[in-house]
C-alpha cells in the first residue's frame, strides 16, 4: 500500500518532549519544573526532621572534603539528601509523581478550547494567561495552526518521568477521544502524531503496544509521524552520563568553565577527587531519581543498553530498590520494541500506509547548543558525535550515518553525504522522507521553516524530499524572540505617537523580516543580520 498523501486535514497531536512538558506543585502560581524544580517551595516545602539532618551532615561532608582536598562525601547520605530536596521527581512503580504535584494534561481539547482555559485554575474564563498561551511558548506553532486551524490541533502531555506503557494506553484513549471530538468538524478517523524529543519514545511504545509487524491491533488511528528531532535510539549523552562516562578531557573543559576564581578551588583538589566527587552526586541523581521510570532508561541507545543496564541495574541496585526489578523488566521490553522498530516501520508504510517523515538537526557535538544540556560536553560521546546538541543524527533520523561534527567522511564510495560531508543518508531508514538542518540545536522550535515543513507534510503539501521549498539538506535558523519583536513593532507603528518618518526605518525592518520568515531556503548570515536589525529598530523606540 502507497504511504497516505492525502491533503485531507487529520487532526494533529502533538507528542511533547522533557522541553514542553509542565510539572508545577499542585496549587502554584504556575511556575514550572520539568527534570528538577527550581522553586525554594518546591525543594524545601515538606523537609522533616531526618532531612534537615542529613543535610547538615552533606554540609559537613563537604566541608571536610574542602579542608582534606580529598572526597569525603558520604554515597548514601547523597542520596538522602537528593530523595529529600528531590522528592516530588521521584514517580512509584508505574509512573506516577507525588499527589502534591500537577501535571498539565491537555487531553482531548483542541487549541482553540484551550485558549479559553485558565492555566492556573483550569477554569474556563478570558484570561491573560491561558493553557494555549504557555503551550504556544513550548511549541511555537502559530504558523501551523493559521493554516492549519486550532480546532484541528491536539497535545498529548506527560511527566518526564513516567512510565512509559502507561502513556503508551493514555495515547492511545486520547487518539480515540480526538476521532471522537472531530466527529462534527472534519469527520476525520485518523490523526497525525508529531512527536517531539523524548515523545518519539512514547510513540514507540505505542507503535509496540498497539501493532503488529503485520498490522494494527484493532483499527489503525495513525495516517502519518511527523518527528521533530524525535529520540528513536536514545541519546548516547544521555547514556554517558548514566554510566559515569565522561570525556577524556573531562577536567580541562571543567576548568574553562570555572573561570580564574572557579579554578582556584578546583585547585585545592586532584583530578582523581574531582571525578570522584561527579561519580557520587551522579550516582546519587541517578539512584535516586532517573531510574525509578522507564523514562530515562529509554534513552539508551539498544545497541548500548545491556552495558549500560548492567551497572544502573546492578544485583546491588537490584537489592536495595526493589522496586528496580520491575523498572529493569520494563526497561528491557522498551529495549525490544526499540530494536524492532526499523521493520515495525517499514511493514506499517508499506501495508498500512502509515507515513513516517523526520526532521532533524545535525553537525554540532554534544551540549553545543548551550542552554539546559551544556553538562553533555562532558560525556565521552561529545568528543565524537554528530548531533543537534542533544541526541545523536542516528536516532533523530534513524539509520543515518556520521562522523564526528566538523569532519568529513574520507571513504565516499557508496556513500550519499551532506553537503559538508559529515553525514551519509545512504542506510537511512527513510531516506526520502528525513531532513536536515545543519548547525541546528535540538531545540528546533526556534526554526520556523521546520515546523512549517511539518505542517506542509500534514497538509499533504509535501510527500518527499524532492521538492525545492524544501530541500533535504538546509541550514539551521534561530528566530527565538522575533515574534514578540515584530508584535512591538506593529504596535509602535500603528500608533499615533510617532510620524511616517520617525517609523520608516522600523517598517522597512518588518517588511524585510516577514519575507524572511516566508522564505525556507534558510541563510544564517543573513538571517541573523535581518533579525539583529529588526530588535536595533524597535529598541530605538
Amino acid at each position: 500500500m502507497s504511504v497516505n498523501t492525502s491533503s485531507a486535514k487529520y487532526p494533529i497531536i502533538f507528542v511533547t518532549g522533557i522541553g514542553q512538558t509542565w510539572s508545577t506543585l499542585r496549587g502554584s502560581n504556575g511556575e514550572r519544573w520539568n527534570i528538577l524544580p527550581s522553586s525554594k517551595e518546591a525543594l524545601l516545602g515538606d523537609l522533616g526532621v531526618r532531612d534537615y539532618l542529613a543535610v547538615l551532615r552533606l554540609a559537613s561532608n563537604l566541608i571536610a572534603t574542602f579542608i582534606t582536598g580529598k572526597n569525603r562525601i558520604k554515597t548514601h547520605n547523597m542520596k538522602r539528601v537528593i530523595s529529600s530536596l528531590f522528592d516530588c521527581c521521584i514517580a512509584d512503580e508505574n509512573g506516577n509523581l507525588p499527589d502534591k504535584v500537577d501535571v498539565r494534561i491537555y487531553g482531548a481539547r483542541s487549541f482553540d478550547v484551550l485558549r479559553r482555559i485558565d492555566f492556573n485554575s483550569g477554569k474556563v474564563c478570558d484570561s491573560d494567561d491561558s493553557l494555549l498561551k504557555r503551550l504556544y511558548r513550548d511549541i511555537p506553532c502559530t504558523e501551523i495552526s493559521s493554516v492549519y486551524g486550532e480546532e484541528n490541533m491536539y497535545c498529548f502531555n506527560y511527566s518526564p518521568f513516567t512510565n512509559l506503557e502507561q502513556d503508551a494506553e493514555l495515547l492511545h484513549m486520547m487518539i480515540e477521544d480526538v476521532i471522537e471530538d472531530q466527529k462534527n468538524k472534519t469527520g476525520a478517523d485518523k490523526v497525525i502524531l508529531i512527536p517531539m524529543s523524548m515523545g518519539a519514545t512514547v510513540v514507540t511504545s505505542y507503535l509496540d503496544k498497539y501493532y503488529t509487524d503485520d498490522g494494527p491491533v484493532g483499527k489503525n488511528y495513525i495516517s502519518k509521524v511527523i518527528s521533530i528531532v524525535g529520540a528513536w535510539d536514545g541519546s548516547d549523552g544521555l547514556a554517558d552520563l548514566l554510566s559515569m562516562s565522561t570525556a577524556q578531557d573531562f577536567i580541562s573543559r571543567l576548568y574553562d568553565i570555572a573561570g580564574d576564581k572557579g579554578s582556584k578551588i578546583l585547585r585545592r583538589f586532584s583530578n582523581d577527587t574531582i571525578l570522584s566527587i561527579l561519580k557520587t552526586v551522579i550516582d546519587a541523581v541517578v539512584q535516586s531519581i532517573l531510574i525509578n521510570t522507564t523514562s530515562f532508561s529509554a534513552l539508551i541507545p539498544s545497541k548500548r543498553f545491556d552495558s549500560v543496564a548492567e551497572e544502573i541495574f546492578s544485583e546491588m541496585n537490584l537489592k536495595s530498590n526493589p522496586k528496580l526489578k520491575d523498572i529493569y523488566k520494563r526497561a528491557k521490553s522498551y529495549n525490544s520494541a526499540q530494536i524492532n522498530l526499523k521493520r515495525r516501520m517499514t511493514n506499517l508504510q508499506r501495508d498500512c500506509g502509515i507515513g513516517f517523515y523526520f526532521i532533524s538537526g545535525y553537525n554540532m557535538d554534544f551540549g553545543g547548543g548551550g542552554g539546559d544540556f551544556t553538562f553533555l560536553q562532558f560525556t565521552d560521546s561529545s568528543d565524537k558525535t554528530n548531533s543537534d546538541g542533544v541526541i545523536q543524527i542516528s536516532s533523530t533520523a534513524p539509520g543515518t550515518a556520521f562522523v564526528k561534527a566538523g569532519k568529513r567522511f574520507e571513504n565516499c564510495e557508496g556513500r550519499i553525504l551532506s553537503p559538508e560531508g559529515s553525514i551519509d543518508v545512504s542506510k537511512c531508514w527513510f531516506r526520502d522522507t528525513s531532513w536536515y538542518f545543519e548547525g541546528q540545536e535540538h531545540e528546533l522550535g526556534t526554526n520556523n521553516t521546520a515546523l512549517r515543513l511539518a505542517g506542509d507534510i500534514a497538509l499533504g503539501r509535501v510527500k518527499d524530499v524532492y521538492n525545492e521549498k524544501y530541500p533535504q539538506f538546509n541550514k539551521m535558523r534561530n528566530i527565538k524572540g522575533v515574534y514578540e519583536a515584530l508584535e512591538k513593532a506593529e504596535s509602535i507603528i500603528n500608533s499615533d505617537k510617532h510620524s511616517f518618518d520617525e517609523t520608516k526605518q522600523l517598517r522597512e525592518a518588518v517588511i524585510k523580516t516577514r519575507s524572511m520568515l516566508e522564505c525556507t531556503l534558510n541563510n544564517p548570515e543573513n538571517d541573523n543580520k535581518i533579525i539583529k536589525d529588526l530588535l536595533c529598530a524597535v529598541d530605538k523606540f
